[in-house]
């Protein structure tokens, strides 16, 4: 789904060197298919489109997503090196507090099978 491919891209772009991420749409919006465009629902809070005053309420999974990849991947904390899994299917990043030795790890599993990871963190 959208959010697993959102957690992928995520490591991807720090993988490429990105040091600071933004996420620049808020509102989970209505589509609008009257328009000769389409606004999606792909934000970070649900918005009640339908009655004014037209409220935000909670985080979506996109907004679940983000907040567990900005904890694992907090300023100031060491990048650990990963071997991705065989088979391509999950995609692993971790990292390291330098304060607490405490080691985060972020995977994204694309599938609905459970699929195995192992790590050596020595």
């Amino acid at each position: 789904d959208k959010f697993t491919r959102f957690g992928e891209i995520l490591i991807r772009l720090m993988e490429t060197g990105l040091k600071e991420f933004f996420v620049f749409k808020f509102g989970l919006t209505e589509a609008y298919p009257d328009r000769d465009y389409l606004v999606h629902k792909n934000g970070m809070f649900y918005s009640d489109n339908d009655n004014a005053p037209h409220n935000y309420g909670g985080p979506t999974r996109g907004a679940e997503v983000y907040r567990l990849f900005v904890r694992a991947f907090a300023p100031n904390r060491d990048r650990l090196k990963v071997l991705q899994p065989e088979g391509g299917k999950l995609t692993v990043a971790a990292s390291c507090d330098p304060k607490s030795n405490d080691i985060y790890v972020f995977s994204v599993n694309p599938t609905t099978e459970a699929l195995p990871l192992d790590l050596d963190l020595e």
